[in-house]
């Protein structure tokens, strides 16, 4: 559906915070190897919200106050959490074992309706972990987690706006804490006299009763969004990356890598009363090359092609798949007479899908002259600039729900910089 709405309104926006944490823990030794704590913490956070939107009167100034698209809004949350945990250490051999019970009280007033919404909720989350220490640079790793992901204010009671007309969202004051549990294992090693280095790390966690995004979309395809509980199916999210490091030339720290990331996550939720299923693939190797020696000239290069897959199974002719890329370059020329040349330089690109026909690329680069001054190079006096070919866009490509969404959007562009900064310690003492 091909459609025009314009919004014509001045907006006052603005909003303050404050937080207050404060913890205590204490340490009971059992063993040399043993030893268990008891811990309290205590956070209390409040914040404001407030939108005043104005339409235009008949000498066209925006002084008409709209009270449907007007809010002010309290958000206060208050958490008391106690930590009961157990730990073992040896020269070989670590585990811990914690247990978190918390409750957290959530507040959220209306102010221009007076209507408050009180939410308490009442969770335990308890965390694992062991380690086996091969030697003091090669180890293995398993972390476990279980949590109770809270709803948010906002799902409960969302702020009314018509920023986006498309798109209504309608809170849930029934919603329940969504249950995680993650399971993590790594591995890293690392030698000194080679110059070598291996880390790898595979995460995978599932949520149930998670709080999921149900949409009704009209015949104007104006999409109704509500939050709600996802009872009898599970979301599942796997990551993983790799990354090994060399060295290629000890002599000047010219040293080299190479990698790969990827993820997987599968979530379901409902659209027009249907079933849909979401699947999300990333695949990605990465390269490296760089010089660190402070001494002619230091560098990183890196390059790092992927794939992304979006699939939702209610609207198959939207799947979207495509081939990424970026690249970067950062580089530093130590010039005589303390002068220094350096450059920013990246380049990313998105290709073609059956969602979107047109690709995406950039290019950003940010070039600049430094000195330092005084005995102690301390001033250092800085000149560079921002986004030289005025290519800096914003980007996102995503999946919500059966919609794969592509955002672009203006940030800072071009600009020039002159900093001068100083850096200085001052030490005092003298005799008694």
């Amino acid at each position: 559906v091909d459609s025009v709405y314009v919004i014509d309104q001045y907006k006052d926006i603005w909003s303050k915070s404050n937080n207050i944490r404060t913890s205590v823990t204490y340490t009971e030794p059992i063993s040399k190897k043993l030893n268990s704590s008891l811990g309290y913490e205590y956070n209390n956070s409040k914040q404001q919200s407030v939108t005043n939107s104005f339409n235009k009167d008949g000498s066209g100034d925006y002084t008409v106050y709209d009270s449907e698209f007007s809010n002010d809004f309290d958000f206060n949350t208050q958490r008391h959490a106690i930590n009961l945990g157990v730990n073992f250490k040896s020269e070989k051999f670590e585990w811990g074992l914690n247990n978190n019970f918390r409750n957290d009280n959530m507040f959220q007033r209306n102010n221009n309706d007076n209507i408050a919404v009180n939410r308490d909720f009442t969770t335990y989350n308890p965390n694992a972990r062991i380690r086996y220490n091969f030697t003091k640079s090669k180890s293995l790793g398993l972390n476990y987690s279980h949590a109770n992901n809270l709803p948010s204010l906002s799902q409960i009671q969302p702020l009314r706006q018509n920023t986006d007309p498309l798109n209504i969202i309608v809170g849930n004051e029934s919603l329940t804490p969504a249950k995680r549990d993650n399971v993590n294992l790594y591995y890293y090693s690392y030698n000194m006299l080679k110059g070598f280095n291996v880390n790898a790390n595979v995460s995978f966690n599932q949520q149930r009763n998670s709080i999921q995004q149900n949409v009704l979309i009209d015949e104007a395809g104006v999409r109704t969004i509500m939050y709600e509980n996802l009872t009898g199916y599970v979301a599942n999210n796997a990551n993983f990356w790799l990354n090994a490091g060399f060295d290629v030339l000890k002599k000047i720290k010219l040293r080299s890598g190479i990698g790969g990331n990827g993820s997987y996550s599968n979530f379901y939720n409902y659209i027009n009363g249907e079933l849909n299923e979401n699947t999300n693939y990333n695949y990605a190797l990465n390269f490296y090359l760089s010089k660190n020696s402070t001494k002619n000239v230091d560098f990183n290069l890196s390059y790092s092609p992927g794939w992304r897959t979006l699939n939702s199974s209610l609207s198959p002719e939207r799947n979207s798949s495509g081939f990424t890329s970026s690249a970067s370059l950062w580089y530093k020329w130590f010039l005589p007479f303390k002068l220094s040349l350096y450059g920013d330089l990246s380049y990313t690109y998105e290709a073609p899908t059956k969602a979107f026909d047109e690709k995406f690329q950039q290019v950003l680069f940010k070039p600049g002259i430094s000195r330092k001054f005084l005995k102690g190079e301390n001033l250092l006096v800085d000149f560079y600039v921002n986004d030289v070919f005025q290519q800096n866009k914003g980007f996102r490509r995503y999946q919500s729900g059966n919609m794969i969404t592509q955002n672009t959007y203006n940030t800072i562009s071009r600009y020039f910089m002159l900093k001068v900064s100083w850096d200085f310690t001052s030490m005092k003492g003298g005799n008694n």
